[in-house]
C-alpha cells in the first residue's frame, strides 16, 4: 500500500507543543489576530489579517489534528476496541492502519463510561501494543469535599483542557458521548447538541489535541448514513470528519471502517478490520485487512435490509404457525405490520413457505403454509442440486417436486396442493432462481415461479 503523508512541516509536533503551554486563546500553529474592532459587543476578524495554513493530521487524511471527529457503529461492532487500537498507535508513534506515519508518540486521554480500566481497557492496549504512561483514563471529578461524579462536557471542560495541557494529549476520546452530555442537554435537540459541542471543538482547536467521539446508531431506515447516528444532526454537523463501522457484506466476521462525512480533504478509502481474540489476555483486538470498497450508505443499507427480513420471516412463521393462510390474508397483515411486500416475498423464499391451491373454479383461492420436514428436504435437495438430480415426486403427492423438463404423470391429491387440469396451476418444484414454488397452468403450460414471477423454462 502506498504510503500516505500529511502535507505538515516536520516540526509541526513541536509547534503544537508549543501552543499546548501558551495561554488558552492562542491557536496552534497560527498567531491570533486582533480584532478588526474593539469595545464590547460582536467581534469580528479581518481575513487579510489571517495567515493561511495547511491543515494538520493526527492520522493524514482520516483523523485531523485539533479538530471534533465521530464515529458511528451499533453495539458490538468494535467501536471502544479500534479507538483503542488507533489510541496504542499514536502512544508508540507507530504507523496507522492504512501504512501513513503517525510522527512521535503522543499522549491519549480517555473518557470512558461503559468499559472497566483493569478488565476491558488494559487488556485492549497492551493487545494493541500500547506504551501505558502516554494513556490516561479521566474518571471523575472531585469536589472540594473529596467527592467524585461523572465528568459532564458542559461543565468540566476546564478540567479536561488542564489534563490535555498538562501531558500534552494528541488525542481525547469520549466513548459514548452520550454520557457524558449532561442531564441538562437533549440530545435530540439541534441547539442543545450545538451548544455542548461548539466549546468542545474549541478545546480540540486551542489545545491541538483531536477530539474523537464515538456514538451508537440509531433505529432509523434513513438511506443516508448522515442521519443514522443517534441524537441530533447537530452531532455530525459539529464534526469536521466522521465514520462509521458496519459489517462487512462480503464477511460477517468483518467489519468495514467507512467514511460519512470529510470537511478538510477529500474523503479516504474504507477500511476492512476484524476482531480476533487474544488468549494471553482475555480480549478482543484489531487486525486490519486494507482497503474496501464498500462505502457507509450501502453498507448501512444492506444491514437495514437483513433486519428487515429477519423480522419479516420472524412474523410470516409465527402468522403460519397455526395453519395455512390465504395470500390475501397474509398479504393484507404483512401491510398492516409494516412489512413491504417485496421483503415478505424474500422472506417467504427465505422460510420456503409454500403456496398452495385449494379448491376449484369460484371457490379456489392460495394458500400459504409452512413446509413440512418432507417438504424441507426435498427444497434442501432442490437448491443444493442442479436440474438434473432433482428429487421425485415426493410420496403422498402434498408437493409434488419434477424437473422443469417432466411432465406430470399422475395427479395430485385434492386439497392443498391442487388437482391437474387443463388451465388450472399445478405445483411442479423449485424455482431456480430465488429457490420459491413453481407452478405450470396444464401440462402443456412453462413453469412460472410463485414468488419472483419469473418463467423458470
Amino acid at each position: 500500500m502506498a504510503e500516505r503523508r500529511c502535507d505538515v512541516s516536520p516540526n509541526a509536533a513541536e509547534r503544537l507543543t508549543d501552543a499546548r503551554r501558551s495561554r488558552p486563546g492562542d491557536y496552534p500553529g497560527r498567531s491570533t489576530p486582533a480584532p478588526a474592532a474593539s469595545g464590547p459587543g460582536v467581534q469580528a476578524i479581518r481575513v487579510a489579517d489571517v495567515e493561511a495554513e495547511h491543515v494538520s493530521w493526527l492520522w493524514p487524511g482520516y483523523l485531523p489534528a485539533g479538530k471534533l471527529c465521530l464515529l458511528d457503529g451499533d453495539p458490538g461492532a468494535g467501536k471502544s476496541t479500534m479507538t483503542l487500537d488507533v489510541a496504542a498507535r499514536v502512544s508508540t508513534g507507530s504507523p496507522m492502519p492504512d501504512g501513513a506515519p503517525c510522527g512521535r508518540p503522543g499522549h491519549v486521554l480517555l473518557l470512558s463510561a461503559e468499559d472497566g480500566i483493569g478488565d476491558t481497557i488494559r487488556p485492549r492496549l497492551e493487545a494493541a501494543g500500547a506504551d501505558l504512561t502516554r494513556v490516561s483514563v479521566l474518571t471523575e471529578l472531585l469536589d472540594d469535599e473529596q467527592r467524585g461524579r461523572p465528568l459532564d462536557l458542559s461543565t468540566d471542560l476546564a478540567g479536561i483542557r488542564s489534563h490535555i495541557n498538562r501531558v500534552g494529549a494528541s488525542l481525547v476520546v469520549v466513548d459514548p458521548l452520550m454520557a457524558f452530555l449532561g442531564t441538562g442537554v437533549d440530545s435530540h435537540r439541534d441547539q442543545d447538541v450545538r451548544r455542548a459541542l461548539h466549546p468542545l471543538a474549541n478545546l480540540g482547536d486551542q489545545t491541538g489535541a483531536t477530539v474523537l467521539i464515538v456514538r451508537h446508531l440509531n433505529k432509523s431506515s434513513a438511506g443516508s448514513a448522515l442521519y443514522r447516528g443517534g441524537g441530533s444532526i447537530g452531532i455530525i454537523g459539529a464534526a469536521r470528519a466522521a465514520f462509521v463501522v458496519a459489517t462487512d457484506p462480503d464477511d460477517a466476521e468483518r467489519r468495514v471502517l467507512a467514511p460519512t462525512k470529510s470537511n478538510l480533504a477529500v474523503q479516504p478509502p474504507s477500511l476492512l478490520y476484524r476482531l480476533v481474540s487474544d488468549p494471553d489476555r482475555a480480549c478482543g483486538r484489531i487486525v486490519w485487512e486494507g482497503v474496501s470498497v464498500r462505502h457507509a450508505d450501502e453498507l448501512l443499507s444492506s444491514g437495514e435490509q437483513q433486519g428487515e427480513q429477519t423480522e419479516a420471516a420472524t412474523f410470516l412463521r409465527e402468522l403460519l404457525e397455526v395453519e395455512p393462510l390465504p395470500a390475501k390474508v397474509v398479504t393484507a397483515r404483512a401491510k398492516d405490520a409494516g412489512v413491504a411486500d417485496r421483503t415478505l416475498k424474500r422472506a417467504k423464499s427465505h422460510l420456503g413457505v409454500l403456496s398452495v391451491k385449494s379448491g376449484f373454479g369460484q371457490d379456489a383461492r392460495w394458500l400459504w403454509r409452512l413446509p413440512d420436514e418432507e417438504s424441507r428436504s426435498e427444497a434442501k435437495g432442490a437448491k443444493d442440486a442442479n436440474s438434473k438430480s432433482w428429487p421425485p415426486s415426493a410420496p403422498g403427492g402434498t408437493l409434488r417436486v419434477l424437473r422443469p423438463d417432466q411432465e406430470p404423470t399422475e395427479p395430485s391429491p385434492p386439497g392443498l396442493s391442487g388437482d391437474v387440469h387443463e388451465g388450472l396451476p399445478v405445483l411442479i418444484g423449485q424455482c431456480a432462481l430465488c429457490g420459491g414454488p413453481c407452478e405450470r397452468y396444464g401440462p402443456a403450460g412453462g413453469p412460472t415461479c410463485l414468488t419472483c414471477r419469473q418463467g423458470t423454462s
